[in-house]
């Protein structure tokens, strides 16, 4: 029985890395299969691009590897035909695309890149397709991923190399003491979900006065959790405090830093953006973890968002990740678990949430498992507030409102002028106001129907920008309202991570 399947393609990586380099990484890739020990099952290598190989899974050869319709038409018809428990995508989004959804929010993005249609069964529904069109995610997808355009293939093959060596460990030397960074004025958000992932308070590295250079006794811990901003195209993270944004981490200085292993959650904006070595020569930081044998890296591709005091979008995905890793559970079986809570406890999917559930992925081998599973015991306490993996198909029966943009909606008059207080009592100068109407209902299992407009949400934006350091910055506050049957029900802040 095939228990994972590592998928890439050929013809990209030749013609990326020229002929010695593709095979140098195609033997680190038969070791990597190889290394696989699932009780029962085993590890096979689909190249995409090989019409052979192709013909017999039933499905056309990826001719163009940046093409999201090819590739997501072939990842469909191998779960079809070998049905694998794990799919680990090798290599960046110039060799197996990261395909692009509509960006429902109304930022500096003009998509989301997202693996998450690879993670769901629902076909490719045509160009720049809905979030919503993927909610139904029940498949366990990791992707190991190079320096985006770079010609050289050692980056790759040392992300490979740290899939391999990955063994689990015990839990305590993850829990104990590990490395967490917040921007100063999320301070308060972030101890919760400190508190939330590890069970009590843990030391919080602040950012200002903290970083850029870090001790190597805090770098080499194994378990690392980041709460700060992000930029597009970016090799840097940044504070936030005294209405300055000082580097807090820059991929330069992480060069050696890291112990193999290690495992990161961030919520940072782009922090597990791959962009490309033709936009900025220096590599992300999320390829420097990867290139330094990181087992599990948990990120963004574009502006994430969360609450300052409370915890929201961004906090849950990126807490509960490392709460199911930390468990014991592979981090595929982590990156789903997460997805599937952070749907059972939003009663509405809006704009935020519904980019939150796409941006963030897995960067590693979906089979990896970097620590040693709880004991059933332990494991039964932890599961009284999270969902286990045994029960993943039957979670709830529940049904999530989904609440899509429409440009054309206006709110009815009393209602526009309870927002407008609104924002005056958050000091909102300019609000901008987008209506999102409630017009579908979707069980976890991703039974859909619709439903009259009844409820809707309204985001109420806030722009607005500083200059830190000599260099400006934007930044972007939302204020999420839902009203149903004419009443006002919720109200969520949420603010971006990016500079």
């Amino acid at each position: 029985m095939t228990g994972r399947v590592i998928v890439s393609n050929r013809d990209a990586l030749r013609s990326l890395y020229g002929e010695d380099g593709f095979r140098h990484v195609e033997a680190y890739l038969n070791t990597f299969a190889a290394s696989y020990r699932g009780e029962g099952y085993h590890s096979q290598i689909v190249w995409l691009d090989d019409k052979n190989q192709m013909d017999k899974i039933g499905a056309r050869a990826v001719d163009t590897p940046t093409s999201a319709v090819q590739n997501k038409g072939a990842v469909d018809a191998v779960y079809k035909k070998l049905a694998p428990y794990y799919l680990t995508i090798v290599g960046g989004p110039d060799i197996v695309a990261q395909p692009r959804l509509k960006n429902p929010v109304k930022d500096r993005d003009p998509d989301v890149p997202s693996d998450l249609p690879y993670a769901s069964e629902t076909g490719w529904p045509g160009d720049l397709p809905n979030i919503s069109s993927f909610l139904n995610v029940n498949r366990r997808v990791g992707r190991i991923a190079g320096i985006t355009g770079s010609k050289d293939p050692s980056y790759l093959v040392k992300a490979i190399e740290g899939a391999i060596l990955t063994s689990p460990r015990n839990r305590d030397v993850f829990t104990e003491m590990p490395f967490a960074v917040s921007a100063d004025d999320w301070k308060v958000s972030s101890r919760l979900t400190i508190k939330d992932i590890f069970g009590g308070d843990r030391r919080l590295n602040l950012s200002p006065p903290d970083g850029p250079v870090w001790p190597k006794e805090l770098a080499n811990r194994l378990c690392h959790f980041v709460n700060c901003h992000g930029g597009d195209g970016n090799h840097r993270w940044f504070g936030q405090g005294n209405k300055k944004m000082p580097v807090a981490f820059d991929s330069q200085l992480m060069e050696g830093a890291l112990k193999a292993g290690v495992v990161m959650s961030t919520e940072c904006c782009y922090g597990a953006q791959l962009y490309s070595v033709a936009a900025n020569p220096i590599m992300p930081i999320c390829n420097r973890y990867l290139s330094q044998g990181a087992s599990a890296f948990c990120g963004s591709t574009t502006t994430a968002y969360g609450p300052a005091n409370a915890r929201g979008a961004a906090d849950h995905i990126t807490g509960d990740f490392l709460v199911y890793l930390l468990d014991g559970n592979s981090a595929g079986d982590s990156m789903l678990l997460a997805r599937w809570f952070f749907k059972s406890i939003y009663t509405t999917f809006e704009p935020v949430s519904l980019k939150t559930f796409a941006q963030f992925y897995l960067l590693g081998d979906a089979a990896a498992v970097p620590v040693l599973p709880l004991s059933e015991e332990e494991r039964q306490m932890r599961n009284e507030r999270r969902l286990s993996p045994l029960n993943l198909p039957k979670a709830t029966d529940r049904e999530i409102s989904i609440a899509d943009p429409d440009p054309s909606a206006q709110p009815p008059q009393d209602i526009y002028l309870k927002l407008i207080s609104i924002a005056n009592r958050e000091g909102v100068k300019e609000p901008e106001i987008v209506t999102c109407p409630v017009t579908a209902r979707e069980s976890m299992a991703g039974v859909r129907r619709e439903v009259p407009a009844e409820e809707r949400v309204y985001l109420i934006y806030d722009r607005g920008g500083d200059v830190s350091d000599g260099a400006p910055f934007e930044t972007t506050r939302i204020i999420s309202v839902t009203e149903r049957n004419g009443e006002i029900v919720s109200e969520e802040i949420y603010e971006s991570k990016g500079r």
